[in-house]
């Protein structure tokens, strides 16, 4: 609701029932952009503000959220692209028309393994097992810079806590099977079993976080 005025509905209006993955975006770059790290990039923005292109998945989108919030963070101008989603953005970037944007892991993991792209960041509190030589962002001077895309169940405002409980129960039952969180581990995502109050709290605190980053987006994607 933030930055969609038309929208008729906010998070009140639904009970968080259960979490079942999350999954951060990487900064990449094509194998030939100058910069190799966050300090390499902000040092390039800085010397050309607003120079810079980086492609998201949309005006609104996490990439696009993730990507302000990174300006802000670290002071540079950068120019962001809004792409029809995740698949023309990476077209566009192995064809040579825009050398930096935010990927999914399973999108960029193929072409990051034979040299065409490069990580510049991981916006988690972790490094990737798939790319253990990418450091966060964190570990490069940006604290707290966590970014997030979680997926989950949730069910209408006023269902009874005993059908929200036995909901999580069922969902938790099922992410303990090793077949399938092998199976989501090996699409870049990892498993995130929580309680129904866990997950609400966890919404709660990301939302909190990227409150000032989407106000300030507000206006320009409303444009």
């Amino acid at each position: 609701p933030v930055i969609n005025s038309a929208a008729t509905f906010n998070e009140a209006d639904f009970v968080p029932v259960a979490s079942i993955t999350v999954a951060y975006p990487l900064l990449v770059a094509r194998k030939d952009f100058p910069a190799n790290n966050l300090k390499e990039l902000v040092a390039m923005a800085k010397a050309k503000p607003g120079d810079i292109a980086y492609g998201t998945w949309g005006g609104g989108s996490l990439p696009h959220v993730a990507g302000a919030w990174l300006e802000s963070e670290t002071g540079i101008k950068l120019n962001a692209v809004p792409y029809k989603g995740e698949v023309p953005l990476l077209t566009e970037m192995l064809g040579g028309q825009i050398s930096l944007g935010w990927m999914s892991v399973a999108a960029a993991q193929p072409y990051i393994k034979d040299g065409k792209l490069k990580v510049i960041g991981v916006p988690a509190e972790k490094r990737y097992a798939q790319f253990p030589e990418a450091a966060t962002f964190i570990e490069q001077g940006v604290p707290n810079f966590v970014v997030p895309s979680w997926t989950g169940f949730h069910a209408p405002k006023g269902t009874p806590p005993d059908v929200v409980a036995r909901l999580n129960a069922i969902v938790n039952e099922a992410l303990r099977m090793p077949e399938l969180r092998d199976r989501i581990q090996e699409q870049g995502q990892f498993v995130l079993t929580q309680t129904p109050a866990q997950f609400a709290d966890s919404i709660k605190q990301t939302a909190a976080r990227l409150q000032p980053v989407l106000k300030k987006l507000a206006p320009l994607i409303r444009e």
